[in-house]
């Protein structure tokens, strides 16, 4: 199932991204105005292999340690946070996407495409869920799902969605290509303006196949198959995920202190 193409070290990528640094930067204007990360800065950064961090490793993926990820976000946080926090965040959408089954899969890793594959929202909170009630041959999915990081930019979504009115432990995971959803275009947040975190949604009721359905401990457990043959990812998940994501403030912290350091000599103290 793998491209056959060679997937560049950490340490090529991380070199890449230095190179891009300054571009990063330029950009933060722009990418602040347009509240989302502008396509040219997508392009760039899926030429060097930055999407396939995550990437399922039968699907020609990196197979990235926790430090080499969290190096890789603080490089990215460096040039520019927003685009760092989108790189992370939908790195953990492939991360745990990659549990359905291959023939669900396959047209997501496979298929061409420019930028992220994968956006996840939901699971902790119906308010950040959606709901399902199971019909023959799948489930009626309908729902609201905010704060989606990567939507502008992914083929499919990762959802949550709850499919009991009143046990909250009754949820499942759907994977559902983006245009069968609706954006809102609802991103007027002051922080991280331009991660492009909108709101994504059902336009009324969504019949989902059974096989874009699944459940965490079934998710969970063909994760840990597909580990152990070496086609899935490393072990660690959300624990991992967190740990590397630190890197993206590191990074914004050395771009900080850069501008700071830069100033010495050049005005007075107030």
């Amino acid at each position: 199932m793998t491209s056959g193409a060679a997937v560049p070290t950490a340490a090529e990528i991380i070199a890449s991204i230095v190179k891009l640094q300054p571009w990063l930067r330029d950009q933060q204007a722009l990418a602040e105005q347009e509240r989302r990360i502008p396509q040219e800065t997508i392009d760039r950064l899926d030429a060097i292999g930055i999407f396939n961090l995550s990437k399922p490793k039968r699907y020609g993926g990196a197979d990235f340690s926790t430090r080499e990820m969290l190096d890789i976000y603080r490089a990215l946080g460096s040039g520019c946070g927003a685009t760092a926090w989108v790189v992370w965040a939908t790195a953990g959408g492939n991360l745990w996407s990659n549990a359905f089954a291959n023939a669900v899969t396959e047209p997501v890793y496979e298929s061409p495409w420019v930028g992220n594959r994968t956006f996840a929202v939901g699971g902790t909170s119906r308010h950040m869920s959606g709901l399902a009630t199971k019909v023959d041959g799948g489930w009626i999915v309908k729902g609201v799902w905010p704060f989606a990081t990567g939507s502008v930019h992914a083929s499919h979504g990762y959802l949550a969605v709850f499919y009991d009115d009143n046990d909250d432990s009754k949820v499942g995971m759907v994977l559902i290509p983006k245009d069968q959803l609706v954006a809102r275009n609802d991103w007027d947040a002051s922080g991280l303006a331009a991660t492009g975190s909108q709101t994504m949604a059902t336009d009324g009721e969504l019949f989902v196949p059974d096989e874009r359905f699944g459940f965490p401990a079934e998710l969970a457990k063909r994760t840990a198959e597909l580990t152990a043959q070496g086609l899935g990812p490393r072990r660690g998940g959300l624990p991992r995920s967190i740990v590397s994501s630190t890197g993206v403030a590191l990074g914004m912290a050395d771009q900080a202190m850069e501008v700071f350091l830069a100033s010495i000599g050049r005005r007075s103290v107030p």
